[in-house]
């Protein structure tokens, strides 16, 4: 087989595995995340925090962390799911589209009333155990690590 031939259909497999990739990649969206809590404070701090001594920075932290609920984000094929004190929302959800690592998925909330709100978010998985979560327009991404 001449280089030109290989090159064609190496190219030809590559294309094809695409859309099987980002299958693969929604897919591995799926399992049991708990959130990252000194991410999550340190993604939201104040300036007050971000500005003070290691000691007192530290101080802080502790408290903060104590303070702060645990929680987790179960995704299944079809429902994003996310539990905290005081909080257990479920919703649905497709992926709209995959883009490198991060999955953008459309959820949709029934709400009470029998209306529904549709928000986009972006999931992405800098490696197998990580997710980034981010509402479209909002800069705030909160992080998670797979559950064992």
């Amino acid at each position: 087989m001449t280089l030109r031939r290989t090159c064609v259909w190496t190219m030809l497999v590559a294309v094809l595995a695409l859309p099987a990739a980002a299958d693969d990649l929604a897919k591995s969206l799926q399992g049991n995340w708990k959130l990252d809590k000194l991410a999550a404070l340190e993604a939201t701090a104040p300036d007050s925090y971000k500005k003070a001594p290691d000691a007192e920075k530290a101080k802080m932290r502790e408290e903060v962390l104590a303070r702060m609920p645990d929680m987790t984000c179960v995704i299944t094929k079809d429902k994003l799911s996310i539990k905290a004190t005081g909080l257990d929302e479920s919703v649905a959800y497709v992926v709209k589209s995959v883009e490198g690592r991060t999955v953008w998925i459309e959820t949709t909330e029934t709400k009470k009333d029998g209306t529904t709100e549709k928000l986009e978010f972006s999931a992405e998985l800098p490696d197998a155990d990580t997710l980034k979560l981010m509402k479209k327009g909002d800069p705030q991404a909160l992080l998670f690590h797979r559950e064992k």
